[in-house]
C-alpha cells in the first residue's frame, strides 16, 4: 500500500492491514503525525506529543477488527475517564468512535508496533503524577540488591527513566537511601549508572542538591576512572550553572585535588578553572567586582 502523503510503498501485514479491508486513502506512521485534525488537537491542554499519541492510539484501535482491540480500547478509555476531567472528557467523546468513519475520513492507521509504542508512552506519562504511590518505584528498587551486576546497573537505568517523567522520585527517602547504598556498589558499571542518574538531574532540580551533593563528591577518588570523570563532569556544570553557589569553592578544592589525575579527568579539571577564570563565567565575575 503507498501512504497518500509521502507516496512510500509499505507491507500490508508490515502495517497491520488486510487485502480485503484497504482504507481509500492511507497514511503511514510518521505522516500520521502530521495529518491530525488541529481543532482537535488544541482543545486540550495537554502536550502536543501526548495528545498525539492519544489520537493515534484510539485510531488504531477502533479500525482494528478482533474483539481483543475493541475490549483494550474501552478498558483504556475507562481508564482514563478516572484520572483528570479532560480524559473523562475524551473518553465519553470517542467511547463511540465508529470504524468506518475513521477509514474514511483517512485517519491515521498505525502500525502494531507503532501503536505499542504510543501505548506505552502514554501509560508512562499518565502515572507520572503518582509514581511515589504505585508499586512501580519499589519494584525497581528492589533490582538494586539484585546479585547479578547487569540487573542492578539495568535497575538504576530503570530508575532514571522515572526520574525523567517524576523527578520528584528523587526525594523518596527509599530512594535516597539505595542511591547511598548503590554508589558504593563493588561493580564499576553500577556505579557510574548512580553518578549519571544523580548528576544529570542535580543540575535541573536544584532543591534536590544538598540531599545529593554529598553522595557525588564522595565518588570524586573513585577507583574506577569513568566515574570519577562522570563526577568532575557533574561538579564542573555546577560551578557554570550556578556560580553563585555556596558549595563553588568546595567544588573548587575538591576539583583540585584530581589535577594528577589521569589525562583526560586532568584536561577537565584545567579547563573548568581556564573557563572561570578568563571564559564567560570569569568575565561575569570580574564585571561583578568591579
Amino acid at each position: 500500500i503507498s501512504c497518500a502523503h509521502c507516496k512510500n510503498f509499505y507491507h500490508l501485514e508490515c502495517v497491520g492491514l488486510e487485502q480485503g479491508t484497504l482504507p481509500s486513502e492511507w497514511s503511514c506512521d510518521s505522516c500520521s503525525m502530521w495529518s491530525l485534525d488541529a481543532a482537535d488537537l488544541s482543545s486540550s491542554k495537554e502536550p502536543i506529543d501526548m495528545r498525539i499519541s492519544r489520537r493515534l492510539l484510539l485510531d488504531f484501535l477502533t479500525v482494528q477488527k478482533l474483539p481483543m482491540f475493541s475490549h483494550a480500547r474501552k478498558f483504556i478509555l475507562s481508564r482514563w475517564s478516572t484520572l483528570s476531567t479532560p480524559l473523562r472528557k475524551i473518553a465519553e467523546k470517542e467511547w463511540q468512535a465508529n470504524r468506518t468513519a475513521v477509514l474514511k475520513g483517512g485517519r491515521a492507521c498505525l502500525s502494531y508496533l507503532a501503536a505499542r509504542q504510543c501505548a506505552r508512552r502514554i501509560a508512562f506519562k499518565t502515572t507520572a503524577g503518582s509514581f511515589s504511590n504505585t508499586l512501580m518505584v519499589g519494584v525497581v528498587l528492589s533490582t538494586f540488591s539484585d546479585s547479578q551486576i547487569f540487573i542492578r546497573a539495568a535497575g538504576i537505568k530503570a530508575l532514571a527513566q522515572i526520574v525523567e517523567a517524576d523527578p520528584l522520585v528523587l526525594g523518596l527517602a527509599r530512594v535516597k537511601q539505595v542511591v547511598a547504598e548503590r554508589r558504593l556498589d563493588q561493580a564499576k558499571s553500577v556505579r557510574l549508572a548512580v553518578m549519571d542518574l544523580v548528576g544529570k538531574y542535580i543540575l535541573y532540580k536544584p532543591e534536590f542538591t544538598s540531599q545529593y551533593y554529598p553522595m557525588i563528591v564522595d565518588r570524586i577518588a573513585d577507583k574506577g576512572k569513568s566515574v570519577r570523570k562522570r563526577v568532575v563532569k557533574t561538579l564542573m556544570a555546577m560551578c557554570k550553572n550556578n556560580p553563585d553557589d555556596d558549595r563553588v569553592s568546595d567544588i573548587c578544592r575538591r576539583l583540585i585535588s584530581r589535577i594528577d589525575d589521569e589525562e583526560t579527568i586532568k584536561k577537565l579539571v584545567l579547563g573548568t578553572f581556564k573557563d572561570m577564570w578568563f571564559g564567560e563565567s570569569g568575565n561575569v565575575e570580574r564585571d561583578r567586582s568591579r
